[in-house]
């Protein structure tokens, strides 16, 4: 299997995966696991250990990423 899915697969990250007819690769296959799906990130543990919040936004949106509004 290749690692990564080609740039028109639609199958958004859900889980249970929806049914498709698209064939998912290696990476979207873990990612739909459910020991994988819900997994924190290292650095999102590490903050939320001490305290903080983390929020991940899109890169370049104009719209929900304050600092590209100037």
């Amino acid at each position: 299997l290749p690692a990564k899915c080609s740039p028109k697969c639609t199958n958004n990250l859900t889980y249970p995966p929806k049914p498709t007819n698209i064939p998912c690769y290696l990476a979207r296959i873990l990612a739909n696991h459910k020991n994988f799906f819900r997994q924190k990130s290292a650095l999102e543990e590490l903050l939320l250990s001490r305290g903080h919040k983390c929020i991940f936004l899109p890169k370049f949106h104009c719209e929900l990423n304050p600092i590209e509004m100037y």
